[in-house]
């Protein structure tokens, strides 16, 4: 079970890092309990997402611009054991 939570979380961190968020780590870790009566592993995570300038037209002569800056993105990841499947 250790394995596969480990892989769970490397392809949860590799699917921020896919969606071009960097600086991806986790925050928080606790448990739950889930509707099935199981108890899940729940995994916060803090990323940055920086984007360029961004460039709207608003009429034929105008055009505004969006100042580039980073966000900050925020994901859960809950794992548990349902039966013999990992959620």
């Amino acid at each position: 079970m250790n394995q596969v939570k480990d892989n769970t979380k490397k392809q949860f961190q590799n699917q921020m890092k896919n969606a071009g968020l960097v600086n991806i780590h986790e925050t928080n870790r606790y448990t739950i309990t889930v509707n099935t009566g199981e108890t899940a592993q729940v995994h916060e995570y803090s990323a940055n997402y920086r984007f360029s300038n961004i460039e709207v037209p608003v009429t034929k002569s105008k055009t505004i611009t969006i100042k580039g800056d980073t966000l900050t993105v925020n994901g859960i990841l809950a794992i548990w054991q349902h039966d013999t499947d990992v959620m």
